[in-house]
């Protein structure tokens, strides 16, 4: 069987990890001849092009700059994979690309313009002009979802919160989906039992405890409301803790707003806006963190920074909406992610019960022993394309 891989549209950063790790692990699978990336970026997984060698072939494709771009992506495609002779092409993101001759699989990476409590919600985190934005943006994405969904030979979802909420709103009957769900993206460093080494320079909060969080900073990820209810766990502890926030920023006037409430909350020396960080880093932030925390709104399969928590055993605060509790069963303790006093609530008991931290540590690392690694993300697209493509 020969795969293709369409990687060529804008995504966010969780949307780039899943590119990078099913590419590789559709490489390790014996059922698949050749695997063709399609992307505008010829550079990508260089990594899998040296493991791989012939199995492996880059088709450069226009970079999606503007409706330009996006046009001469969709007209040229069909020749690009006729033209390497693609049984199945994969279309994970929110655009299907249909090709005669092949068949086309649909993975929508998102969920948010279907998800009922996104769309209550009332806080856009910035200004009128940047909510009125967001609500056209999350409109059409909905509807180029469904347009894909309902043009292609078969659908995966990567969790049954996805599924639901998209099949409701695509309407699919007879159009064969599964659900495949991811696997996490970091690997934790064998050094558990190692004493613990001095932090790593450039850690401003120093040997002090910390909680994490990791996401790109989008309103819907309730990183405002985070730092609320971080400054109330402070103001009814004393605690010693820092909260480090790891993820770009991609609404200017939302990060404004968290800059704000860290200085309204008076935890200025306490919440450390990182950024992006590399993948070392990350490990490193997950492997020390006393627990992480992720208050957002709605997410497609829970999200790798969870799945990413859970692989390093970290004690696990999280939302209690959208596909989170779905990913995370018994191994993390809930909260409504509105709620910032629900927030500090969980801050607190963890803090104040080691037995409780232990606990939920233990049920990280055996929730990350039941969840999927790449090769069966691998394995169940296969037999997927192989039963119904």
């Amino acid at each position: 069987m020969i795969v293709g891989l369409h990687a060529a549209s804008r995504t966010s950063g969780g949307g780039h990890a899943f590119r990078e790790c099913l590419s590789a692990a559709l490489l390790r699978s014996p059922t698949i001849e050749r695997l063709v990336l399609f992307t505008a970026d010829p550079s990508w997984a260089p990594d899998s092009r040296q493991a791989a060698g012939a199995r492996l072939t880059i088709e450069s494709t226009p970079a999606p700059s503007g409706m330009g771009g996006l046009v001469d992506d969709v007209m040229s495609m069909p020749a690009r994979a006729r033209r390497h002779n693609v049984d199945v092409l994969l279309c994970p993101g929110n655009r299907l690309v249909r090709v005669p001759g092949s068949r086309s699989i649909m993975w929508p990476l998102t969920v948010a313009p279907f998800d009922p409590v996104l769309r209550r919600w009332g806080g856009d985190g910035g200004s009128r002009r940047s909510g009125v934005r967001t609500f056209v943006r999350v409109r059409a994405q909905a509807r180029l979802v469904v347009s894909s969904c309902r043009q292609a030979h078969g659908v995966i979802f990567s969790s049954h919160t996805a599924r639901g909420l998209i099949e409701a709103a695509a309407d699919l009957h007879g159009t064969p989906t599964t659900v495949v769900p991811p696997a996490a993206t970091l690997t934790p460093r064998e050094v558990a039992d190692e004493p613990r080494r001095p932090p790593p320079r450039g850690w401003p909060w120093g040997e002090a405890p910390f909680l994490l969080f990791v996401s790109h900073l989008y309103p819907y990820k309730m990183v405002a409301e985070l730092v609320e209810g971080f400054a109330a766990f402070l103001s009814t502890t004393g605690a010693p803790h820092h909260l480090a926030v790891a993820g770009r920023a991609v609404d200017a006037a939302y990060l404004e707003r968290i800059r704000q409430g860290v200085t309204a909350g008076g935890v200025g020396g306490r919440v450390h806006l990182l950024g992006a960080v590399d993948p070392a880093q990350l490990g490193e932030l997950y492997r020390r963190c006393a627990c992480f925390v992720f208050p957002s709104l709605c997410e497609n399969a829970g999200s790798y920074a969870l799945l990413d928590a859970f692989a390093h055993g970290r004690p696990v605060l999280s939302s209690s909406l959208s596909s989170m509790p779905e990913v995370c069963g018994d191994a993390a303790l809930y909260f409504d992610p509105r709620d910032p006093d629900a927030i500090a609530e969980r801050m607190l008991q963890v803090a104040r019960d080691d037995a409780l931290a232990d606990d939920l540590a233990r049920r990280s690392r055996e929730r990350a022993a039941e969840l999927p690694s790449w090769d069966d993300v691998a394995s169940g697209v296969v037999s997927f394309a192989q039963r119904w493509c």
